[in-house]
């Protein structure tokens, strides 16, 4: 989009589906003035690793974009695929010290239903079947009313699941499940 703020909301970490904290921008975006097509080299990621089995796969990984906070923290993330099960598993671990308010957004197209089947589980509907989803208990969730751009200059309403969590680390660990029901 030609509009400047849009364009940053869009691009900005609350819009993927990924940890957000203390609303801070994993890179941070910069100023008008400074420039529209870049952001800035805040974030580092190290420690990748993947491997796979005939039962599994796991991809892990870290990044280093909300240690210039004043309370530094790492995120890293683990995500396994049970080829068993057809379960995907996400695991955020964040690692630091201090209060922090965290927030995750699972943002959905505008062509997926959902229900609510418990406090902390939802199935999504999808054109192939059924995605049920549990979020770790330990979070609040709302549903959400969210902007989603299929293309440039084109914005459309859709929903996404938001998880919040407040509360102090050394190290917590956070659990997604998402289960395929056919």
């Amino acid at each position: 989009t030609s509009d400047l703020d849009t364009r940053n909301l869009l691009r900005g970490t609350r819009m993927h589906n990924t940890v957000c904290i203390d609303r801070e921008e994993q890179s941070r975006i910069p100023k008008k003035e400074e420039g529209v097509f870049w952001m800035h080299n805040d974030l580092r990621p190290s420690g990748i690793h993947f491997e796979s089995s005939d039962d599994q796969d796991t991809i892990s990984a870290e990044h280093s974009g909300y240690q210039r906070l004043s309370n530094p923290v790492t995120h890293h993330r683990e995500i396994r695929l049970n080829k068993i099960t057809d379960e995907l598993m996400v695991t955020d671990r964040l690692e630091g010290g201090g209060h922090h308010d965290l927030e995750w957004n699972f943002h959905l197209h505008p062509d997926v239903t959902y229900e609510r089947t418990g406090a902390h589980t939802f199935d999504i509907k999808l054109r192939t079947g059924t995605l049920a989803v549990l979020f770790d208990p330990s979070l609040t969730i709302e549903e959400c009313k969210t902007p989603y751009s299929p293309s440039y200059g084109i914005i459309l309403q859709s929903k996404s699941l938001r998880c919040t969590w407040s509360g102090d680390l050394p190290t917590n660990h956070f659990h997604f499940s998402f289960l395929d029901l056919f």
